[in-house]
């Protein structure tokens, strides 16, 4: 069995005396939020996601949701990336 990495989620805004980490079905622990390497393949694959109008700080893809703060520097960088060149397929929510 593959240890999973523990993490506070950047989400929380109180310490917690218990580490956070994804599920085996990928899912943050506290947020819910899928992998950010998950999320990526997805819109490197050309999947639409949706925007969130009132946070802005969350899409949903295939019905799961992805946090921002789940990204790091070069994740944030590759994100940016595929929006530039047009990649990102983002549709609003109604």
């Amino acid at each position: 069995m593959t240890e999973r990495i523990k993490f506070t989620c950047p989400g929380r805004i109180h310490a917690s005396a218990l580490p956070d980490f994804f599920t085996t079905s990928g899912k943050c622990t506290y947020c819910g939020s899928m992998e950010p390497e998950v999320f990526l393949r997805r819109v490197e694959n050309g999947v639409e996601v949706t925007a969130v109008k009132e946070t802005k700080t969350f899409f949903f893809v295939d019905g799961s949701k992805f946090c921002f703060h789940h990204l790091d520097t070069e994740q944030h960088d590759r994100l940016k990336k595929l929006y530039l060149d047009g990649k990102l397929k983002v549709k609003n929510k109604v």
